[in-house]
Formats: structure tokens, sequence, C-alpha cells
């Protein structure tokens, strides 16, 4: 491979980088703005990555933090991880939903998690 090649290669590669971490941040700001239409649109277009962590937060966090419960139930339906580890001390999103006293993101949660012990039964 040629250095040329080499440095097409790579920014080719940085530039998958940013448009993902562009379309990472979009789908973030339409969560910000209740904005059902463009997370849909992600979702279809295989876009949405319901598992990205900007500055330790993650689209379930934001959803929550937020009071979004219908966009919380959908990125739970399109496979956000419920049991990713929040914070240092191994905690989970069902926790802070507890400790927060959020108690309809808090069902939502467990009842994500007895229907995944359920499947891998």
């Amino acid at each position: 491979m040629s250095w040329d090649s080499l440095s097409l290669s790579l920014s080719l590669n940085q530039i998958n980088k940013n448009q993902d971490a562009r379309e990472v941040m979009e789908l973030f700001d339409a969560i910000k703005k209740d904005d059902i239409k463009t997370i849909l649109h992600y979702f279809e277009m295989g876009k949405a990555n319901v598992n990205a962590n900007i500055n330790n937060e993650t689209p379930l966090m934001v959803a929550m933090k937020l009071e979004k419960l219908e966009i919380f139930n959908l990125l739970i339906n399109s496979h956000a991880n419920v049991n990713q580890e929040i914070d240092d001390n191994g905690h989970t999103l069902i926790w802070r939903a507890l400790w927060q006293n959020k108690m309809d993101f808090f069902a939502s949660l467990a009842k994500k998690a007895s229907k995944n012990t359920r499947e891998s039964k």
C-alpha cells in the first residue's frame, strides 16, 4: 500500500468517525427536543446508536433525565442496553430510576430486564 493510499484510507476512516459522531450528536439533540420523527428516521436508516456514550451519558440516561418516557421506551424497544453500568460503583440505570423516584422509568426497565431474563432461558 502506498503512502497516498494509506493517507486516503486514514482520511476516509476519520470522515466515517466524524459522520458517526455527528449522527450520535443529532440523536442526542432529537431526544432533547422530543423529536420522535427524527429518532424514528435514524432507526429506519440504521444510523441510531442507542448505546452511544457522550460525556458519560447514553441516550437512555438523557431521556430519563429529561423525563421523555415515550422516547425512553422507544430506545428500550430498539435494543438499548438497560443493564449498562452508569458509574464506577457498578450501578445501572434501574438503580438510578429507583434512587430518583422515577417509577414509570423503573417499570419500563424492570419489564425489559424481566423479558430479557425469560428469553435467555
